[in-house]
């Protein structure tokens, strides 16, 4: 004689008489959510090799992510009496769990005349005033993202291939380390009057600099020494900043700003290449004016540097292969770190993920 027992079973399989839909979730949303934002962060570092190189960059959005856990089980117990033609009763149980995940992920390429007219589209000073307003350091977003401030020029055609000839840019960074010091005293501030506007958008919010305590400042002998260096007139309080070229008049200030592209060709100087690579003439060999080799990383390497290892890194913040080598950020680099983050913001402002909106998780937790 055989006997099951339903409450048997469940005992011995516990785990898949307990919900799975809540127990999924801890683990779908940290597990995911650090995947996708390490794959960014390759993807991005990949791509500013990719231009050092002259390479084709290419991004791939992740439209997507379905997730689908199953946790299916049974059992079985059995007893026989009279094993063999005696009273000897034998016992059998058995149970069994199965669990299963299915990810399903779409990945869409962005490309198209919308997504590079946003590559293309000078930033402006709107976002930047912006970052500026909430901590960021107005000398990162500066040599980062301007071409020129009234005359001023910040290497300007680092914002295409790595030119032949080295560009300097020494006057342009010690009116970005100045402003900088005039932020950090709480002299200086960049504001941004009227509403936020989409990028590419000409409409929009004024932005001006403005002097936050104006007795202090008047004395301020930095102060002085900063509208010299942009010719402005003394007694101005505030500095409206308008796109364009040229020097602003009186107390305005004119300034170009890089595009998205642009701000990643200059960043891409910032990446190592193996000498091997530069003798082969796998990337841009620069000089100066005297014809002797130009090293970009006086440029740019106070903002970000790639490192190049012919093995993986075992500390790096962020790390890919490429072209037969490691390409990697120190853990331990704040500065390039920090660097690296603004990018990703900027991309973030700049660019247009595909319905506009990020990727979408589904978390199917059914049996």
């Amino acid at each position: 004689m055989h006997r099951r027992s339903p409450l048997l079973a469940c005992l011995l399989l516990g785990a898949a008489c307990q919900p799975v839909g809540p127990a999924s979730i801890r683990g779908a949303r940290f597990d995911y959510n650090q995947a996708i934002a390490g794959s960014w962060d390759e993807q991005l570092l990949l791509n500013l090799v990719r231009l050092r190189y002259r390479d084709t960059p290419q991004f791939l959005q992740i439209g997507s992510v379905l997730a689908r856990y199953s946790l299916a089980g049974g059992a079985s117990a059995g007893a026989t009496i009279g094993v063999d033609g005696t009273r000897r009763t034998a016992t059998a149980v058995g149970a069994n769990i199965a669990y299963e995940e299915t990810p399903t992920i779409t990945y869409v390429p962005l490309q198209g005349e919308e997504f590079t007219r946003h590559l293309l589209t000078p930033i402006g000073a709107q976002p930047l005033f912006l970052l500026a307003q909430s901590g960021w350091s107005i000398e990162r977003l500066l040599r980062c993202c301007v071409q020129q401030i009234n005359g001023i020029r910040n290497a300007p055609s680092t914002a295409g291939p790595t030119p032949v000839r080295g560009d300097d840019a020494a006057e342009f960074v010690a009116l970005a380390k100045l402003l900088r010091e005039l932020q950090i005293d709480g002299v200086l501030a960049g504001l941004v009057d009227g509403p936020v506007v989409p990028p590419g958008v000409a409409a929009g919010g004024d932005t001006r600099f403005v002097l936050q305590r104006s007795a202090e400042a008047a004395a301020d002998a930095r102060l002085a020494d900063l509208r010299a260096m942009l010719s402005l007139s003394d007694g101005c309080a505030e500095f409206p900043v308008r796109a364009g070229l040229g020097s602003g008049q009186g107390c305005s200030i004119v300034m170009q700003t890089r595009s998205l592209l642009g701000v990643m060709f200059f960043l891409s100087l910032g990446v190592e290449a193996p000498a091997a690579d530069a003798q082969a003439g796998l990337v841009t060999r620069s000089v100066d004016q005297r014809g002797v080799a130009f090293d970009w990383g006086l440029l740019v390497g106070e903002l970000l540097r790639v490192r190049c290892a012919a093995s993986e890194p075992e500390r790096a913040f962020v790390r890919v292969r490429y072209r037969d080598h490691w390409w990697y950020i120190d853990d331990a680099d704040l500065e390039s770190k920090s660097t690296f983050c603004l990018l990703t913001w900027l991309f973030n402002l700049q660019s247009t993920s595909p319905a506009g909106v990020g990727p979408i998780l589904t978390v199917g937790a059914g049996g």
